[in-house]
């Protein structure tokens, strides 16, 4: 089976055909996957809120759901101010960490944009996420020249890229905010 690519141009382009609805619940997804390594960095480091994060995740879902009221903007802000200084902690959760409270701040941008941009920076701090990751776990060479290919070849890559695949793949029919909620339930970038 051929290996699978993470194609940022490609993406941007399918996430501009999508709608503004669409969009959100992938950006939705992706965060899910990210949001138990936020946890485990605030469980290791007595450090953050992850149940800030995930409130902030369940009234996105509501808002997919209802449609009716957008979370408080300030909400964004809080976000950010959970994210951790990289330069402070030296866990290896620590990037993921950041990655899940950045995204989750992101979905803010994400409601009422026109532009797929937000969408597509939560989609690649996703991917981040993962090549941190791995290249931290493998003690991979970042000066190799397959560096690049050493990475999108992992199998932890290569299972965000179909998650991310299979998840566009759904939102392109119809599906239920329920539909969406109990797949992410068993979905994260296990890390820990």
């Amino acid at each position: 089976m051929p290996k699978l690519r993470f194609d940022e141009a490609a993406l941007e382009v399918q996430l501009s055909r999508m709608s503004m609805r669409a969009r959100l619940a992938f950006a939705l997804l992706c965060c899910e996957r990210m949001l138990p390594n936020y946890r485990a960095f605030a469980t290791q480091e007595d450090f953050g809120e992850p149940d800030v994060l995930r409130q902030t995740l369940d009234e996105f879902w509501d808002f997919l759901e209802k449609e009716d009221e957008i979370p408080a903007s300030a909400g964004k802000t809080r976000c950010e101010e959970l994210a951790p200084d990289t330069e402070e902690f030296e866990s290896l959760l620590t990037s993921p960490a950041l990655d899940a409270a950045v995204a989750v701040a992101t979905l803010f941008d994400v409601v009422g944009s026109e532009s797929p941009n937000p969408t597509l920076e939560i989609a690649c701090l996703a991917r981040d996420t993962v090549d941190m990751y791995v290249q931290e776990i493998e003690s991979m060479d970042s000066s190799s020249p397959t560096l690049e290919d050493q990475i999108a070849d992992h199998v932890l890559m290569q299972k965000e890229i179909e998650k991310q695949q299979s998840d566009l793949a759904l939102l392109d029919g119809e599906w239920s905010v329920d539909e969406l909620r109990s797949r992410s339930a068993d979905s994260n970038i296990a890390l820990t």
